[in-house]
């Protein structure tokens, strides 16, 4: 019984012990990166590192880089990196959908519901719940057009209309189908709900649906113009979901190379676009065919950003490579130590790059954000100042 009794308060004492112990980041968060080589034709400005993960890639808007952790919304000053404002949301997270703005406000969704903030400041302007009735009800997709936010819910797939001065609900059309994923686009006064491999048109200003295609298009992660939506496998007319252009596979284009398809999101380019797979970096001109390859030593991840000439190429060995964006030649790398990737928490698609006029701003190990310049631009070092 002695001995039971013993064994019993030492148990107690290391669960005790271990209750104690604070949280340890791994080492790969806490060791800093040093850059040990750099022959891009850009500049690095400035680079921070989180305390949350990034959940999907940023967005950049005017000056600001948009970062979305599990709990806020948080704004950083795209030529310095120091953090302009924070939205933290209450009781819920924040919805995947791609934020929509229009003159300085963003219209963002969450599981708490909807949100309209000041761009410049982090003003909450208003926010409200998605749907009476539900202790949780999941933003979708989200998308903005004439003076209305538009929005899907994951939760009971309901499509609805709100005013963006006030918040209020305009009109709420059911659905029965699964909505989770969703994308939107309004075009010629018809709201268009890409989700799954369908499109559902409604009247935008009523709510009434018009009609829904099947095409066998799977659409999530798809890109759109007000002409265009673009798949891992072409292009389609964005109104009648006709085909308009065919990629050239990797295969078609080099047989040696096992994949058929290309990963979303597309990079798209005035002529044309980037794209990538586990098999390398693609560029594709207007009418789908494959302008040029590029291996590299290293999987690419997601996404490529188009800045100043030049593609970069985030690869899954932590480097960043620059490429002549008209012969796929490569013209410049950055190595660090550790390597940028070597902490792998997240989908790959909260990595990547993404740029405005004169910031390209990567993401890697879900933590580490960095903002790069172009030396090279008078005009972008006289904006900065």
């Amino acid at each position: 019984m002695k001995l039971i009794h013993v064994l019993a308060i030492t148990l107690t004492l290391l669960l005790c012990t271990s209750c104690t112990q604070p949280y340890s980041p791994p080492a790969a968060l806490t060791t800093r990166r040093a850059v040990v080589s750099d022959t891009l034709p850009i500049a690095l400005a400035w680079q921070t590192r989180l305390d949350q993960i990034v959940v999907r890639a940023p967005i950049v808007l005017d000056n600001l880089v948009l970062l979305f952790t599990p709990e806020d919304l948080r704004a950083l000053d795209v030529n310095s990196g120091t953090e302009q404002w924070r939205f933290k949301v209450e009781h819920g997270t924040l919805s995947m959908p791609l934020p929509v703005s229009h003159d300085n406000v963003i219209y963002i969704g969450s599981n708490a519901g909807l949100a309209a903030l000041s761009l410049q400041d982090g003003t909450v302007l208003w926010k409200r719940p998605l749907q009476d009735g539900y202790k949780q009800n999941i933003t979708a997709g989200i998308t903005y057009s004439a003076g209305r936010v538009f929005a899907v819910s994951a939760t009971s797939s309901d499509v609805l209309a709100f005013d963006t001065g006030n918040g209020m609900q305009l009109w709420r059309t059911e659905m029965l189908n699964n909505m989770r994923g969703a994308d939107l686009q309004v075009i010629d006064d018809y709201l268009y709900v890409y989700a799954g491999d369908k499109v559902h048109r409604f009247d935008a200003r009523t709510g009434d649906k018009i009609d829904s295609l099947d095409v066998g298009i799977e659409f999530a992660d798809a890109r759109h113009t007000p002409d265009r939506l673009y798949t891992n496998r072409g292009v389609f007319n964005a109104r009648s979901l006709q085909p308009l252009v065919s990629f050239e596979s990797p295969h078609d284009f080099d047989p040696s190379m096992p994949c058929e398809g290309y990963w979303l999101p597309l990079t798209l380019a005035p002529d044309g676009l980037f794209a990538s797979n586990k098999c390398g970096v693609y560029r594709l001109n207007e009418e789908g065919k494959i302008l040029w390859s590029y291996r590299g030593n290293a999987t690419p991840t997601v996404l490529v950003g188009d800045f100043g000439g030049n593609a970069y190429v985030l690869l899954t060995n932590g480097a960043i490579v620059a490429l002549d964006r008209d012969t796929g030649q490569e013209v410049g790398r950055m190595k660090t130590s550790p390597a940028l990737l070597g902490h792998a928490e997240g989908e790959l698609a909260s990595r990547g790059l993404i740029n405005n006029n004169c910031s390209l701003v990567a993401v890697f190990n879900s933590y580490d954000v960095w903002g790069f310049t172009d030396p090279a631009s008078t005009a972008c070092r006289a904006k900065s100042k």
